[in-house]
């Protein structure tokens, strides 16, 4: 799991936090991922925990990658996040959901993951 942050990673999720347009540039393993998906877990947690107080839609975030293989690669790493958060979780809230649609995804499956889950996976193909 996650022990602690480089300050890379801190000042990038502080900024996303905080509604600032946020460019990071560091080398390949350097944990480029968790600068937007720890931000996009967080909102994402907020607007599913509201959205069950008040009975009302929550938000989803869409992610965009390139290829087919990165979005299959982020999503490993964004369901082990999830998996991690839901056994630490005490809270009586539904659990966040992830989803890919993208080329290989069947079509009887794409209306649920687009319903369903919180943060979906995707590539332009």
């Amino acid at each position: 799991g996650i022990r602690k942050l480089f300050l890379h990673q801190s000042q990038a999720i502080e900024s996303a936090m905080n509604g600032i347009h946020t460019v990071v540039c560091t080398g390949t393993g350097s944990g480029k991922s968790l600068c937007f998906l720890l931000p996009v877990l967080a909102k994402a947690f907020i607007s599913l925990r509201q959205s069950q107080n008040c009975l009302k839609l929550g938000s989803a975030a869409i992610l965009l990658f390139p290829t087919k293989a990165l979005a299959q690669d982020q999503y490993s790493k964004l369901s082990l996040l999830l998996k991690s958060l839901q056994e630490n979780d005490n809270s009586r809230t539904a659990p966040l959901r992830a989803g890919v649609i993208d080329g290989d995804t069947p079509h009887s499956q794409r209306d649920e993951i687009a319903s369903e889950c919180q943060i979906i996976l995707t590539n332009p193909d």
